[in-house]
């Protein structure tokens, strides 16, 4: 009876281990299915976010696209108001007219060759005039704004020079009269 109850003894603990061994096996496989599980639940969490940044930026994208649109109007608008022709003739009689509404004494007014230039897809000319005034600073100044203010929307002043004289009242001003039209 020893040897069988020996053997029931090794038997016993042969099956434990068996089933310890078989319980760890399962336990691993437990463990290892939770963190596949945590990675794939990991891996939805990014992939919704993904998409709903995807989705946001479809919204950002859609925005733009609205904003490029109302920005193109509003350069073809802006091409459109540029006038088609401008007689240098007009010009010159509207720089005359100026000086002799505000009081200033018109020295020189010369017209320039006529300048092309692209911009985009649009060409644009410009008209120069070198025009020379003299008067008192607050004729001049109002010459100035009158120009610039005046029925030629497309009418840029630059080159301003405003010099002294000898005549302590009377200052001398030079400034290139810029017109813009579009053929």
């Amino acid at each position: 009876m020893s040897s069988k109850r020996t053997l029931g003894i090794i038997a016993a603990v042969v099956a434990t281990v068996i089933i310890l061994i078989l319980y760890g096996v399962i336990v691993r496989a437990i463990l290892n299915e939770r963190e596949e599980q945590t990675s794939l639940a990991n891996s939805a969490v990014q992939i919704e976010e993904a998409m709903a940044g995807q989705e946001s930026g479809e919204q950002v994208v859609a925005a733009k696209q609205m904003e490029l649109e109302a920005l193109q109007q509003e350069l073809e608008e802006a091409e459109f108001a540029f006038p088609s022709q401008v007689e240098s003739t007009e010009v010159i009689g509207y720089i005359n007219d100026v000086a002799q509404e505000q009081g200033v004494g018109l020295r020189q007014l010369q017209t320039l060759p006529p300048i092309t230039g692209t911009v985009g897809s649009s060409t644009y000319i410009m008209l120069a005039y070198d025009v020379a005034v003299e008067g008192e600073l607050g004729a001049l100044s109002a010459f100035l704004t009158t120009l610039e203010s005046g029925p030629i929307s497309t009418l840029a002043l630059d080159q301003i020079r405003l010099e002294d004289t000898s005549d302590s009242e009377t200052y001398h001003l030079s400034v290139m009269v810029e017109v813009y039209y579009r053929p």
